[in-house]
Parts: structure tokens; C-alpha cells; sequence
């Protein structure tokens, strides 16, 4: 459980940090009155994952002890700043020393970020956040 609050701290600064450290960047995809936002996670991890997201309302959403493979899509309005998502092992561990997660999040049908992480020998991995700005 502890893990899980310091996890949700991590996340949140990270995400704010990253928020308020960073330009706005132009996106092809600023047309209309909304945006197309797909979170997707897969690998081989066989462990649990937490998982925080902005969602359409541009709240962050924390989901716990996810498996794999997981996608989650949204529409955003146009007048969002940005989207992202962040990705650790959940309490009882990620999988096996080895194992990988991927995560990409994609904007208007193409992806705009990637990471791929190994699980290592404890069990945890860490991805992101991956932060995409319009």
C-alpha cells in the first residue's frame, strides 16, 4: 500500500513539473472542436501495473493492479494543453527480471510517444511520464 501512495505522488509531481516546465508545442491535430487520444500498454510483464492517465476531463485517472495487454481511448477537447500517462509496478510486482512493457500514447491516430521498459530483478519497471502537448 505504500508503494501505491508514493507511486500516486510520484506520478502527480512528475506530471505537474512536467506540465509547468515545458512549451506548448503545435499539433497537426488542432483542427475541430476535440482530439482523439489513445493510451496503450502491452508486453510480455506476466505482474500487475498501476497506471495514471489524463482523462477526456483533464483529471488524472489512477487505475491499479492492471494487466496486460491495456488500451484506453479518449477524446479531449480542443482546447486541452496535453495529454499523458505514466506507468509502475503495482504492489505485488511487474513480472518477471526481463520481461518488458511498452507503452505508446497516440494523438490523432499516430503515435506521438514510446517508451519501452525491462521489469528488473525486484520486479518493478517505470515508464514515463509520457506527455504529449498540443
Amino acid at each position: 500500500m505504500k508503494h501505491l501512495s508514493l507511486f500516486r505522488l510520484f506520478a502527480i509531481a512528475v506530471m505537474l513539473l512536467t506540465v509547468l516546465s515545458c512549451k506548448k508545442n503545435k499539433d497537426s491535430n488542432n483542427s475541430g472542436s476535440s482530439r482523439n487520444i489513445k493510451y496503450e500498454v502491452s508486453g510480455n510483464a506476466s505482474g500487475k501495473l498501476n497506471i495514471v492517465y489524463y482523462n477526456a476531463q483533464g483529471s488524472a485517472t489512477t487505475l491499479t493492479n492492471v494487466s496486460l495487454p491495456w488500451s484506453k481511448e479518449i477524446t479531449v477537447e480542443n482546447s486541452a494543453a496535453y495529454a499523458g500517462f505514466t506507468i509502475s509496478a503495482a504492489g505485488g510486482g511487474a513480472g518477471t527480471a526481463g520481461q518488458s512493457v511498452t507503452a505508446k500514447l497516440y494523438a490523432g491516430g499516430v503515435v506521438k510517444k514510446s517508451q519501452t521498459a525491462t521489469v528488473d530483478n525486484n520486479g518493478y519497471v517505470q515508464i514515463g511520464p509520457l506527455m504529449h502537448y498540443f
